[in-house]
């Protein structure tokens, strides 16, 4: 009884650093992605963009994300190379994944609601 005891206060501990350390790079993403709104992005970055979408880092991902999501407001040639470059349906990806809600809301923002892109979807 003893041992169960003991086993579970471990078992607590262990949740409860999983839980600050959770904490804790939620919070050191948030700063991250505040430094990565402010940065400007132009199409000599989509090279760069590309990869940290297709990474399996999350700081990375938000940070293509972001930058993807700025191209698309101000250059529409990088809708195309988001198609070409099959970053569609890497976006399409994280939207089902309901574990990165930040990272869904910066896609929802990014794609276009426009017939126009929704046609060169199809």
């Amino acid at each position: 009884m003893v041992e169960q005891k003991q086993d579970l206060l471990l078992d607590n501990q262990q949740t409860h650093e999983i839980s600050e350390e959770n904490v804790a790079q939620a919070t050191a993403l948030k700063e991250y992605v505040d430094k990565v709104l402010l940065m400007e992005f132009s199409m000599s970055d989509f090279s760069e963009i590309s990869d940290s979408i297709n990474s399996q880092d999350l700081f990375k991902q938000h940070y293509g994300v972001i930058g993807l999501k700025k191209l698309f407001s101000s250059e529409y040639k990088s809708i195309k190379a988001a198609i070409d470059a099959n970053l569609i349906y890497r976006l399409i990806e994280f939207m089902q994944n309901g574990s990165l809600p930040l990272l869904q809301v910066y896609i929802y923002i990014a794609l276009p609601q426009t017939n126009q892109f929704r046609a060169t979807l199809r």
